[in-house]
């Protein structure tokens, strides 16, 4: 059975006022499918419904997409290696406006895997906001899950600095990240990023929690995420002067 479900009220919040919509939003969910983190694919989808009816009353113009990561430099076999960093397609886009196929790729990944405690983070990272069809119009919101510190150097992305710079010629809006507390001061270099303004990049780095003991607060932490991504895509909307039909 899908560990996902929407309701036929959400997705009539979803549709019924999108001939109205003031801003859109493109929303990448970044997740670390390695063994220890069924728990977090569970919650994120039992919590889905709640971040769509969230942008529904902000009247966003929503996509979605779902980029999966492991550990690339330890795979083995061509099979293992494209799931090491697997990004989920939705017809010829890297995103999708439907809920309900949304729904069914996060309800598809499954936690196993991964090498030493250290996983591919930086690589996702790169390919996260470099590789997708980002909209001209659109706010960018990347939004990270990891309970492991990354690969320095990764397969790709040589240290911690190189992510800075990547993340910064990408002109995403918003990156959050979801890590475990105690990794807190090591992903704070990534707070470094600014955007083309010399602004820092808006986001936040999160408690992500240890077991399914933390399933509440990760729902909090998603709630967040929704209610702060909406308000920056509203922000960025009135600094465009954009107002959609």
């Amino acid at each position: 059975m899908s560990r996902f479900k929407m309701t036929d009220e959400v997705l009539a919040t979803t549709s019924s006022d999108q001939g109205y919509a003031t801003a859109s939003s493109d929303f990448l969910f970044v997740i670390d499918c390695t063994a220890t983190m069924q728990w977090v694919l569970d919650t994120i989808c039992q919590n889905l419904k709640m971040l769509v009816a969230i942008f529904g009353q902000e009247k966003l113009r929503m996509r979605y997409g779902v980029l999966e990561f492991r550990d690339r430099k330890y795979a083995r076999g061509e099979s293992s290696k494209e799931r090491a960093l697997e990004f989920h397609e939705f017809k010829d886009s890297k995103f999708t406006d439907s809920v309900e196929e949304i729904g069914s790729a996060l309800s598809s990944l499954v936690a196993e895997g991964g090498g030493p405690p250290k996983e591919s983070v930086l690589d996702a990272l790169k390919h996260a906001v470099e590789d997708p069809d980002w909209r001209d119009d659109a706010t960018r919101v990347v939004v990270l899950f990891t309970d492991a510190l990354p690969y320095t150097p990764d397969v790709e992305v040589r240290d911690w600095e190189e992510a800075i710079d990547i993340i910064e010629e990408s002109q995403i809006d918003m990156l959050h990240m979801v890590i475990p507390v105690e990794h807190h001061k090591q992903y704070e270099k990534l707070r470094l990023a600014q955007t083309k303004d010399g602004e820092d990049l808006p986001g936040e780095l999160l408690p992500l929690g240890a077991s399914t003991e933390d399933s509440e607060r990760l729902r909090k932490v998603l709630e967040g995420i929704g209610y702060s991504s909406g308000r920056q895509a509203a922000m960025n909307n009135a600094k465009k002067g954009f107002r959609g039909t």
